[in-house]
């Protein structure tokens, strides 16, 4: 595996987990495919639509973060676009879909617009919940880039995943969150099982300049000993190595507490 990543499936936008909550976080994901030369109108009706209620969900503190986000490297017929917010509960979940369903209604002409660049047949959504993970605020005004790399556990076999991704990857990021490289990371999972043994090793950072420490950081890791040959070996009992794959996304829209 590399960090070197590229977009072959559809695009997601999450932020890492928000560690200092009393429990792990719940993100929900919504994943579209937007017609390639209406990006840039579907992210301004996205951002008229939402971003208000959103904003208002976060100042009174039900939401713990949202975002509007966008792939880097296109692949034809795939999404390419998703919108997500973070809740610390399934309470909060609720109130943040009655206040998004409110803002739909009230915008129902931006909404046809919206219906209009995208392919509804291709939209899904992800609703996750994180293993562990590492944060600090980033600074107000900040639109991260994100990376995602998918493992896909072999049944039954998703919690020696996740060991095995902490051990390795921990020691790797929290330097690079403490060094200000990265925002935030965490190994995500979904709570709502659409594809079983999913895990998303997600790492949310202020510029691309920051995947060039994320690759020297790995390579010196695997460099050591057996480390190289222990991970691969590991990923090869443990998931579908078929089924990895890599994202790259970028905010357009981003807000946390």
């Amino acid at each position: 595996m590399t960090l070197s990543l590229r977009t072959v499936l559809p695009a997601l936008a999450l932020t890492a987990s928000l560690c200092a909550q009393p429990a792990p976080p719940l993100t929900h994901v919504a994943i579209f495919k937007v017609k390639p030369d209406k990006i840039t109108q579907w992210v301004q009706l996205t951002q008229k639509v939402y971003v208000p209620t959103l904003d208002k969900l976060l100042a009174e503190g039900t939401l713990l973060a949202y975002g509007v986000d966008t792939d880097i490297l296109h692949r034809a017929d795939e999404p390419n676009a998703s919108a997500w917010f973070a809740v610390p509960n399934y309470a909060a979940y609720q109130k943040v879909e009655e206040a998004v369903a409110k803002a739909q209604a009230a915008n129902a002409g931006y909404m046809v617009g919206l219906r209009e660049m995208m392919d509804d047949d291709d939209h899904f959504d992800l609703l996750l919940r994180s293993h562990f993970g590492n944060r600090k605020s980033p600074p107000k005004g900040a639109l991260p880039y994100t990376s995602i790399s998918l493992f896909k556990a072999k049944p039954g076999k998703s919690p020696e995943v996740a060991k095995v991704l902490e051990q390795l990857f921990k020691p790797l990021f929290d330097p690079l969150v403490a060094s200000g490289d990265l925002f935030s990371y965490s190994l995500e999972s979904e709570t709502q099982h659409s594809q079983p043994g999913a895990l998303y090793l997600v790492a949310s950072m202020p510029s691309l300049a920051s995947m060039d420490k994320l690759d020297a950081a790995f390579a010196a890791i695997l460099s050591k000993g057996d480390g190289g040959k222990s991970f691969t070996q590991a990923m090869t009992e443990l998931t579908e190595v078929e089924a990895h794959r890599d994202y790259i996304m970028r905010a357009h829209s981003f807000a946390s507490r």
